[in-house]
């Protein structure tokens, strides 16, 4: 049995501190990347709970440069483990530069081309076409004359 990876972005292993904030407090907390993609990433925090649905701002630093981005992310689901908490964040909207700049950030990292973090050609097409695949028999009309 083959699992299908529904992903819309290819995920890379990039560790990365990242500040949260909570969007209606001054409460912050600093955690570290697990994975991270165009689309969103996984995050590990010690002692900090968060809500699936929250809504967050997120501050990711160039670990090497002085590119700083800021950005909201949306809680999608959480797991508790031994007092660690890892939460999936799905990316808010950014504008041109705030991309721009993300990706800057991610290609530094990943020391991939920012290119790698947009979508795969044929990625989702080719998924698409296995989870919507219909029976390939087609319904044949005959003319008769009578």
């Amino acid at each position: 049995m083959m699992l299908l990876d529904r992903r819309e972005y290819k995920r890379f292993d990039i560790p990365l501190f990242i500040e949260i904030k909570r969007s209606k407090s001054d409460y912050y907390s600093v955690g570290l990347t697990r994975n991270i993609s165009n689309s969103g990433f996984s995050v590990v925090f010690h002692n900090h709970d968060l809500n699936p649905g929250e809504i967050l701002t997120c501050i990711l630093k160039q670990p090497r440069g002085s590119v700083t981005v800021s950005f909201l992310g949306c809680v999608i689901w959480k797991e508790e483990n031994n007092s660690r908490y890892v939460a999936g964040i799905k990316l808010g909207k950014m504008d041109k530069k705030t991309r721009k700049n993300f990706l800057e950030i991610l290609s530094e990292s990943a020391q991939v081309p920012a290119g790698s973090f947009r979508k795969a050609e044929g990625h989702n097409k080719e998924k698409g076409k296995e989870r919507g695949k219909k029976s390939s028999a087609k319904l044949r009309i005959r003319k008769t004359q009578h």
